[in-house]
């Protein structure tokens, strides 16, 4: 968060952090890749200052550009006083950037470190003599708020109603990948996620992902509970909040709703349906073209650890030489800790791992440990 803080202070107007921004530098929480940032400039200064800059069309931001290694969405105001209106309160507090400090005009400091979240209502959303008008709250925006908030922070979870109207309009697939991503990146994401679960917000806009809920799992493998439960319990063994291994972790069984049983095996061949919904899911919602595919390899050999110390060399290799392997390790380990079984087969996989590295640094030996000097002699 301090790298792109000083980058932002090199600008030549005032900048100001909003929202969940903020609130990660208020609680110190690792910076989202998405930086939200309100900035008292008009459009055209601002695009003056940034050549590449780009328009999303979203209601929280009128541009957008990558900067210092994120994301940073830019909201163009007169003043920071007359900033529009979050319907939950914590929401409401701005960081200046150039001055170093916080800015409260709601009040609503005491907020930020109680435990339950509040709702700012219509008469006391006004600064100086001027009416702010506060955003409706029967839209799907309260929910998915409240559910980033939950996951990021300690805030339990709303008390007020979060179900907006059928009639709502959903969430754009740009809104849909900022959500997840805010989420994932949080520290305890399956708090946000099995809200957005429990009120409905799934089967509206990610339906692969809504019907995990619905495949029971059997209670000798996995006692946990059905696959939506189990994939949520990984969470709880997640020692990074890495966006990649993250969303592999969400997807990683996608494809069990899908799966047949054939031979005795229950969900036969579901992590290569798995790689194909993941990819769909992913490039629905935006996703750049790098993480769609790597989510997706590591869903496809989420399998792979368990057989690894079994499999020839030849079969193992392709896999195994991915950069990506060690987050396909992270992967096995919170999938047998969520079923509460043994870590002993994943140290074997770290040792088979830690061989071939080893080997395949030797000029002297092949990647699976032989000599290639008593090769070259017996051929």
């Amino acid at each position: 968060m301090n790298s792109i803080i000083k980058e932002l202070n090199n600008l030549p107007f005032p900048v100001y952090l909003h929202s969940y921004s903020a609130l990660d530098l208020f609680f110190r929480h690792d910076a989202s890749p998405c930086i939200k940032a309100t900035v008292e400039v008009g459009l055209v200064e601002l695009a003056r200052t940034f050549p590449n800059l780009v328009y999303p069309g979203l209601d929280d931001g009128d541009a957008e550009v990558d900067f210092g290694g994120y994301t940073v969405r830019f909201r163009c105001i007169e003043n920071i006083f007359k900033a529009p209106v979050n319907r939950i309160s914590v929401l409401n507090i701005f960081y200046d950037v150039k001055n170093r400090k916080f800015l409260d005009p709601y009040s609503i400091y005491r907020d930020i470190r109680a435990k339950e979240l509040r709702l700012i209502d219509n008469s006391a959303a006004s600064i100086s003599p001027e009416r702010i008008t506060v955003p409706d709250p029967q839209n799907w925006k309260l929910l998915a708020d409240s559910a980033v908030l939950i996951s990021r922070y300690h805030y339990n979870t709303p008390k007020f109603p979060l179900r907006p109207t059928t009639t709502s309009t959903e969430l754009s697939c740009r809104e849909q990948k900022d959500l997840l991503i805010f989420i994932l990146t949080g520290k305890n994401p399956l708090r946000g996620l099995n809200l957005l679960m429990n009120e409905g917000f799934m089967r509206i806009h990610w339906p692969e992902i809504e019907q995990m809920n619905t495949v029971p799992h059997s209670k000798d493998y996995h006692p946990e509970g059905n696959v939506w439960q189990h994939t949520m319990e990984t969470f709880y063994h997640r020692k990074k909040n890495d966006l990649t291994l993250s969303l592999a972790l969400l997807l990683h069984d996608v494809g069990k709703p899908l799966a047949q049983q054939n031979e005795g095996r229950r969900f036969d061949r579901h992590a290569q349906i798995g790689n194909d919904l993941s990819k769909r899911f992913l490039r629905r919602l935006g996703f750049d073209s790098n993480i769609v595919e790597n989510v997706a390899f590591l869903v496809k050999e989420h399998m792979f650890p368990p057989a690894v110390e079994k499999l020839p060399h030849f079969k193992t290799e392709r896999v195994m030489s991915s950069t990506l392997f060690p987050l396909l390790l992270e992967i096995y380990r919170c999938d047998l800790s969520s079923a509460f079984r043994s870590l002993e087969n994943y140290y074997k996989a770290c040792r088979v791992y830690r061989s071939f590295l080893k080997n395949s640094r030797n000029p002297f030996r092949t990647n699976d440990g032989r000599k290639l000097l008593r090769l070259y002699v017996e051929g």
